[in-house]
């Protein structure tokens, strides 16, 4: 359960950010010949017939839609409805800093708003001053 948590959390906390060693340390991958792994005989080797053999995946055919099952005629990250979205990524990270922008650049609004104001006032006193 750790080592899922330590992939599915925030890119700052990730498993991975030392590098291999931290997945090399994990308890999850402890008894790992590491230096001689691409030696290993794996624990299972699939049988598969080309690089899109599904066969070893349970699916149930009912379940597509012809729309899934046929292969888009061009890229689709650059066509139709994803066109708007090219180059856009979402993390809740991004969503915070953006909202801590948003409130920063609120914040020195009202602090120019109020130094104007300040300003304003100052003068007016002034000018009634001599006005005496």
């Amino acid at each position: 359960m750790d080592l899922i948590r330590k992939l599915i959390c925030s890119a700052e906390q990730r498993l991975g950010q030392n590098g291999l060693d931290d997945f090399k340390n994990h308890p999850w991958f402890e008894g790992i010949n590491w230096e001689h792994i691409r030696d290993m005989v794996p624990p299972y080797l699939p049988e598969v017939s080309s690089p899109t053999d599904t066969s070893n995946f349970d699916v149930d055919d009912n379940d597509f839609r012809a729309s899934d099952s046929v292969p888009p005629t061009t890229h689709g990250a650059f066509s139709g409805n994803h066109l708007p979205f090219v180059g856009f990524t979402f993390t809740r990270d991004r969503f915070l800093e953006a909202y801590v922008e948003e409130k920063s650049a609120e914040a020195n609004k009202q602090r120019k708003l109020r130094e104007r104001s300040e300003q304003y006032s100052k003068q007016l006193e002034d000018e009634m001053e001599t006005m005496k």
